[in-house]
């Protein structure tokens, strides 16, 4: 062991209290703590490298630890990608919405909303037809409702036949804009619910 690795944080408070400091130094401490053998700490790493004022300057470590052996770090650099829309990320982030964890899916969901390519909707739609955790599905339905435009809302409107959606059962046949799909879906309670605020509270509520 190194004199530096010597003198690695080795509590979660330590290495928070990192995120608050904008000096090279916390965020090299930073980076060599997302790489020690604690996968907690290398959670709380990543964590606080996604706050950090400067952390973008750490975005190959949030690449990193996409692939990281741990859940709970590939959760929180998920929840960074989010925050920074992080597009590099796309790639990494697209193999997990077929992870065995619900809540890793989830997060994934979440993070491919935030770096979004019009090539993602198969993939995504496939999961709000078939994953086995109805929280998952309902996950992949916001994501849809996001992330609808008038070329991709038909294939999104057949599980939702019986509503009144636009140029549905009407005899209309002009697609309807992105908004009015955005609008139409909010109003099928099991997949998205009715209090936007409230969804958006709990679909951040961490499962870690």
């Amino acid at each position: 062991m190194s004199s530096f690795d010597a003198k690695l944080p080795v509590n979660h408070e330590a290495i928070r209290a990192l995120g608050s400091r904008n000096d090279a130094e916390a965020l090299v401490t930073l980076a060599a703590v997302a790489a020690v053998d604690d996968q907690f700490l290398r959670r709380t790493a990543v964590e606080m490298i996604g706050r950090h004022p400067r952390g973008r300057e750490l975005g190959a470590i949030i690449l990193s630890a996409l692939r990281d052996p741990s859940g709970y770090v590939v959760r929180t650099a998920c929840d960074v990608v989010e925050a920074w829309s992080l597009k590099e990320a796309h790639a990494l982030v697209l193999p997990l919405l077929a992870n065995d964890s619900g809540a890793t899916r989830r997060t994934a969901l979440r993070a491919l909303n935030s770096i979004w390519a019009e090539t993602d909707f198969p993939s995504v739609f496939k999961i709000f037809k078939g994953d086995l955790e109805i929280e998952v599905r309902k996950e992949a339905a916001w994501v849809l409702r996001q992330q609808a435009t008038s070329t991709n809302w038909r294939a999104f409107s057949r599980p939702f036949a019986p509503m009144n959606l636009p140029g549905i059962g009407s005899g209309r046949v002009n697609s309807p804009n992105a908004s009015q799909v955005r609008n139409s879906y909010r109003s099928y309670p099991r997949f998205c619910p009715t209090s936007t605020a409230t969804y958006e509270k709990r679909r951040h509520a961490r499962h870690k």
